[in-house]
């Protein structure tokens, strides 16, 4: 799954870039990462509830059947979009290092929100369930509100970008993000 799913990501951000406008990208930005969270949101409401009154493997299995539908639909509906560029570029290594050379400067922010995203995502349910005792059921819950909070949040992205701009919504998702990192520290002691 790890090595097939993170196309999700790339493929997406593709589709999205290629089949809007500039001035509508941040919005459709927005949708495709709030949908993607949608999806987060879903499992972690469901999955700790099968897991603890079914079996551990009950939202394996669920998951995965919807995973395949979702997918085979999701397919279906993108069939026809049209994102190659007319014009041909060749790729090799040079060329990935002129990317590289071009994105650098936002490379330490996709770390950053990966780090915040695996911190989140591996170590907030073993500190809710074995370190303060909630059931997996409210694990879920709670860490499905916390994922619901950024659905709503970056499907208010084009919108926020157009009214703050994308420069203030930045410094404020990085101090907020490491105050609340810190803070989760300090909590969990």
């Amino acid at each position: 799954m790890r090595a097939f799913n993170p196309f999700y990501h790339s493929v997406g951000i593709t589709w999205v870039s290629k089949t809007h406008p500039a001035e509508l990208i941040d919005s459709a930005m927005g949708i495709q990462g709030g949908s993607g969270n949608l999806g987060v949101f879903l499992a972690f409401i469901s999955a700790g509830y099968f897991a603890q009154t079914k079996t551990w493997k009950a939202p394996l299995i669920l998951w995965s059947i919807l995973v395949f539908i979702l997918g085979s639909i999701s397919f279906l509906l993108v069939a026809k979009t049209r994102t190659r560029s007319r014009l041909r570029v060749k790729y090799n290594l040079s060329s990935r290092l002129a990317t590289l050379k071009t994105i650098h400067h936002f490379i330490p922010g996709f770390i950053f929100g990966g780090i915040g995203w695996v911190t989140t995502v591996y170590f907030a349910p073993p500190l809710l369930n074995h370190k303060f005792g909630f059931s997996m059921t409210y694990t879920g819950f709670y860490l499905a509100a916390l994922i619901g909070t950024g659905i709503i949040v970056s499907f208010l992205f084009g919108l926020l970008s157009r009214v703050v701009g994308r420069r203030r919504i930045t410094l404020v998702a990085l101090f907020g993000s490491s105050f609340f990192s810190s803070a989760e520290q300090l909590v969990s002691k």
